[in-house]
């Protein structure tokens, strides 16, 4: 009867031991409003979703709640979007097509935080203060302090880029581990109509802006395991929200 006991023990404590491996909670998911579900990760303290978004459309509580986004053949200045995802590059071929689903939508900075065409040009009103823009209610777009928070809470921004990346679908096959589940897929970037680098490179908007009004975005290169931050005043990128305190 003892050493009945100790086996069930011992199997309880290595089942314990195998869930406290799993880094990340990814019992949730959120639903914008034009009924797209993404999951959602917990790393560290923060719940981020775990796809890039798709939204064309800005949620109740946004700041230009109800308004729709137009594509890039508009002004370069107004909200505009990108669908990346049909671009064909040399990376591309890297990509499955499931994975080409998840790869989401290119924003300029004005529709990912819901800026005017005048505060998006001079980096003026909102930036630098949390943004709900394109994401949904309750979620908002990352500031950078943000984005330095998720790179700690993943060993540091030195190796945390190997951790956020997905395991299949960079270019040369140097792929991440996905430790945490956020699922980070190369989808390029945009200028004008034209998506570059899909499956080399993914840039994620943040709401903040340097002294020159570059605005700030996160980036994941297929060559580095860095999680790092870059600048520009144009152009689309992805979008990942991250959940209100």
């Amino acid at each position: 009867m003892k050493i009945k006991l100790f086996f069930i023990a011992s199997a309880i404590v290595l089942l314990s031991a195998c869930s406290q491996q799993i880094p990340y909670d990814t019992t949730k998911s959120v639903i914008d409003c034009q009924g797209n579900t993404y999951p959602v990760v917990k790393i560290g303290e923060q719940y981020w979703m775990a796809e890039n978004l798709k939204c064309t459309k800005y949620d109740t509580e946004s700041e230009k709640a109800g308004q729709i986004l137009t594509t890039s053949e508009t002004d370069a200045n107004a909200p505009y979007y990108t669908d990346g995802r049909q671009t064909v590059t040399g990376y591309s071929d890297n990509l499955t097509e499931a994975q080409r689903e998840k790869l989401g939508l290119l924003y300029n900075i004005a529709a990912a935080g819901g800026f005017t065409e005048l505060e998006a040009m001079t980096k003026t009103g909102g930036f630098g203060t949390q943004r709900q823009g394109i994401c949904p209610n309750g979620f908002h777009l990352p500031t950078t302090e943000e984005w330095d928070v998720l790179a700690e809470a993943c060993g540091g921004a030195a190796i945390s880029g190997k951790k956020l990346k997905t395991t299949t679908g960079w270019y040369d096959y140097d792929d991440g581990t996905d430790y945490y589940g956020f699922a980070a897929l190369p989808a390029g970037f945009a200028y004008g109509s034209n998506v570059y680098e899909v499956g080399g490179i993914v840039q994620f908007w943040s709401s903040d802006a340097d002294h020159d009004d570059n605005s700030y975005y996160a980036y994941l290169y297929y060559s580095i395991d860095e999680l790092s931050i870059g600048s520009n005043q144009s152009g689309a990128r992805s979008v990942r929200c991250i959940r209100n305190n």
